[in-house]
């Protein structure tokens, strides 16, 4: 997972340069899911309880609860439907 601050890097030579060093880390809420090989955004908001698919690009704020995915992720549905057993029933992996 990648999560960037900044929109531009600090060794960007602009004449605008305070316009764009503005800063910004996500936010990500508590017990949030976020696949492999996604990409967060700054200034991106992320609620609790979300779960985000592998490989999404967050560009915009995740209200909490939900499900997203994509490039850009955009919200598909409630992540309380969502559901992963992990119990003795259930092996990811042959032994």
């Amino acid at each position: 997972v990648i999560t960037l601050n900044t929109i531009y890097p600090k060794a960007f030579d602009n004449p605008r340069k305070e316009e764009t060093d503005k800063e910004g880390a996500p936010r990500i809420g508590k017990f949030v899911r976020i696949g492999g090989n996604t990409t967060v955004n700054p200034f991106v908001e992320i609620g609790d309880y979300v779960v985000i698919g592998a490989g999404s690009v967050v560009t915009r704020k995740v209200p909490a609860g939900k499900l997203a995915y994509g490039n850009p992720a955009r919200v598909v549905k409630d992540a309380v439907g969502i559901r992963a057993r992990y119990d003795k029933n259930v092996r990811p992996y042959k032994r």
